[in-house]
């Protein structure tokens, strides 16, 4: 089916996940939760790309934890 628009954005906010004010804002707007309900989506790409998002958001908080130490 190519690249759905989900797939798209899902890629972009993959992206957008790297830079903290966007982290934080997308964070307190839920998006993690909303994140975490796409992961038992049927299509793997969509779960390839929520994988790429949960990773870049732990890795982010694991580098802010390890500053605060």
């Amino acid at each position: 089916d190519g690249q759905s628009p989900l797939k798209i954005a899902l890629f972009s906010l993959g992206n957008l996940c790297t830079h903290r004010e966007c982290r934080e804002r997308l964070l307190a707007l839920g998006f993690d939760r909303k994140v975490k309900a796409l992961e038992a989506s049927p299509d793997a790409s969509v779960r390839k790309y929520v994988a790429r998002i949960q990773g870049k958001i732990e890795k982010a908080n694991a580098s802010a934890a390890n500053a605060a130490n």
